[in-house]
């Protein structure tokens, strides 16, 4: 990751998961800190606090994160992940030729 940001220092960078601590020994602020990414999940992942789930970026104003309900079996609530950047418009590609 870090070759790559110093080739492409404009890049956007998401890094994402189901990230357990006890079992990979990764934890947020290893990710984070020499990275300079940003942890944006704030609430809730499971019903006992914040766990395993992980959305770092180095871009953290580019994205709006809010908990959703849990999918079938699951303990962990989804997450639904937003840009908030606006996408320029689209022109249209029709082009009129006169003869």
């Amino acid at each position: 990751m870090d070759m790559y940001l110093l080739k492409h220092p404009k890049s956007m960078f998401i890094l994402t998961g189901d990230f357990n601590p006890t079992s990979s020994g990764l934890c947020s602020d290893s990710i984070s800190r020499p990275n300079q990414l940003k942890q944006l999940v704030k609430f809730y992942t499971r019903d006992s606090g914040i766990l395993d789930c992980f959305f770092f970026t180095n871009r953290p104003h580019s994205f709006n994160l809010q908990r959703l309900p849990k999918l079938g079996a699951s303990d962990h609530y989804t997450i639904l992940a937003n840009s908030t950047v606006k996408q320029p418009p689209q022109h249209d590609s029709v082009k009129k030729v006169y003869r």
